[in-house]
């Protein structure tokens, strides 16, 4: 295969790959997330949510849960933040809206960012066990090799 013929194929593959969101102080989700208006209860929430993006291993989760995140942190917190605060702040606070939890506004909002912050971090912790089974994955095979050459691991150290 040629050089030219490979990156023409490593293009190919990453123009069908979902692109990790790159957070600039331009992306609607960070303006949010320093917006004096917020909550800071909202914006610590909102901080984790970011934060278990960014130490996900986003090559170890499936495509439809990355599109899933990125668009719940892109376009769904927004919306949710932006509502929010289009609402008077003591109607907000104060006016039960469903009544079966007891819920104001604010309660829902953060209710439903609780639930964005814990699908980011189960997702975290899948790509983290992804990446746990391939070390495991390597040193099972490294065993092998060792049995095979009829070597034990802990007879190759450096004496």
């Amino acid at each position: 295969m040629t050089t030219q013929h490979q990156a023409e194929k490593a293009n190919s593959e990453q123009g069908n790959k979902l692109n990790v969101i790159k957070f600039s102080a331009h992306h609607p989700f960070v303006k949010l997330l320093y917006d004096e208006q917020v909550s800071k209860t909202f914006r610590a929430t909102m901080d984790n949510i970011g934060q278990q993006y960014e130490s996900i291993h986003h090559d170890q989760i499936t495509e439809s849960q990355l599109f899933t995140l990125n668009k719940l942190i892109a376009t769904r917190v927004p919306e949710l933040i932006i509502d929010y605060l289009s609402l008077d702040q003591n109607y907000a606070k104060t006016v039960i809206i469903d009544t079966d939890k007891q819920n104001t506004s604010y309660d829902m909002v953060l209710d439903q960012l609780n639930s964005i912050l814990d699908f980011s971090r189960k997702l975290n912790v899948q790509s983290q066990s992804g990446v746990v089974d391939k070390l495991l994955a390597s040193r099972r095979y490294l065993d092998d090799v060792y049995k095979e050459s009829g070597m034990a691991a802990d007879s190759l150290k450096i004496k």
